[in-house]
């Protein structure tokens, strides 16, 4: 019974810790599997897994988890049509909007504008935004947990 109260990650670690104070780590997965008894990994998991969904359905934690969602998706929809695509400006686009209207035909090299153009092309602009994203949504969310405390 005492091996369901430990996660699986101290399992490993417990058994690994013992192994190398002896001097002999696993030498290949199927002992480090033996060793490890997937079974009570398996009835830790379903063991667990029962009260975290009953605790994700209480209404509070749901509209929080909602808020964080809808507001992720959200900010990476405004974030990804702002209009800097991997094939450039996107037409009728906030970029290109901007573009027109701004620089005209002249767009100066290293600005702003030709730095977010390029970071788009590149496809390098969907982890700020994702981080940007969970940063929002996080606030959002934290305002919804006090909202309902």
């Amino acid at each position: 019974m005492h091996h369901l109260l430990q996660t699986p990650l101290s399992l490993a670690l417990n058994l690994t810790a013992q192994n190398t104070v002896t001097g002999t780590l696993f030498s290949n997965t199927k002992s480090f599997l033996t060793d490890v008894n997937t079974s009570s990994i398996w009835e830790w998991f379903t063991a667990h897994w029962d009260s975290f969904t009953a605790w994700l359905l209480q209404p509070h934690v749901l509209a929080i988890v909602m808020a964080w969602w809808i507001t992720f998706t959200l900010v990476m929809t405004i974030c990804m049509t702002l209009g800097f695509g991997p094939a450039g400006i996107v037409a009728g686009s906030i970029a290109a909007g901007f573009q027109s209207w701004m620089y005209g035909g002249f767009t100066p090299a290293g600005g702003l504008f030709a730095t977010l153009t390029s970071v788009g092309m590149l496809g390098i602009a969907m982890p700020p935004f994702a981080l940007i994203a969970a940063l929002v949504a996080t606030i959002v969310s934290v305002v919804v947990w006090a909202y309902m405390r």
